[in-house]
């Protein structure tokens, strides 16, 4: 998220009718009025932008994979984390929002993975077309629920739909893990090609030494 001020039109409003009222009440074609009139509408301004500052947004960076496809599924996957936001920021259960937090924050992080690996693309379609948007449903369906009133039929859905959210959560961060899975055996890897060349050079053997001695 990047934020955006959105300054306020007051000011500018205000300064335009520090003019009509110095043209209504000075001869604006002397250089002294004019120059007075521009003195009073900076005036106004600087003023006027304390107590209309405007406001901040805050907006969403375009993903930059490389790939035009992957930014079109990382925005539309964004998306629907944005619904899931909107839905916690609505819902007062903690049994619900707890859950939800651990999916947005799951979400916002196997976005950021895909941007930087957009190979990763493949590995996460069914997270993509299936497993974000039927969670997204699911919580439409728990609001629209729980705005229908009291109801043996209408708790238990609800119910239903509470208990499953931990199961949902805990998928979207083994989804994440698996992201993660090919790093790992690169980083094992390179520690054991590193501890091979230093086994070569003799290296090691001085390194155990100094750990024995420091053991002792």
């Amino acid at each position: 998220m990047k934020k955006r001020v959105i300054r306020s039109a007051i000011p500018v409003y205000l300064c335009a009718l520090t003019w009509i009222l110095f043209g209504m009440l000075l001869p604006m074609y002397k250089l002294s009025s004019i120059l007075l009139a521009a003195g009073a509408s900076v005036a106004v301004w600087l003023i006027a932008g304390r107590f209309f500052p405007g406001r901040v947004v805050e907006e969403e960076e375009k993903p930059d994979s490389g790939d035009e496809e992957v930014n079109r599924q990382i925005l539309e996957g964004r998306a629907n984390l944005k619904t899931l936001k909107d839905s916690a920021a609505a819902i007062k259960d903690e049994g619900v929002t707890a859950p939800l937090s651990r999916m947005i924050e799951a979400g916002d992080r196997i976005f950021k993975a895909l941007e930087k690996n957009p190979r990763d693309s493949q590995q996460i379609r069914k997270f993509m077309n299936y497993y974000l948007p039927t969670s997204v449903k699911l919580l439409e369906h728990y609001r629209t629920l729980s705005a229908a009133g009291a109801g043996v039929n209408v708790q238990k859905s609800m119910d239903s739909i509470k208990s499953s959210l931990t199961m949902i959560s805990e998928a979207f961060e083994k989804q994440l893990d698996r992201l993660y899975a090919d790093d790992q055996l690169d980083i094992n890897a390179e520690i054991s090609a590193l501890e091979s060349m230093m086994a070569a050079d003799g290296l090691t053997e001085d390194l155990v030494m100094k750990r024995v001695a420091a053991g002792k």
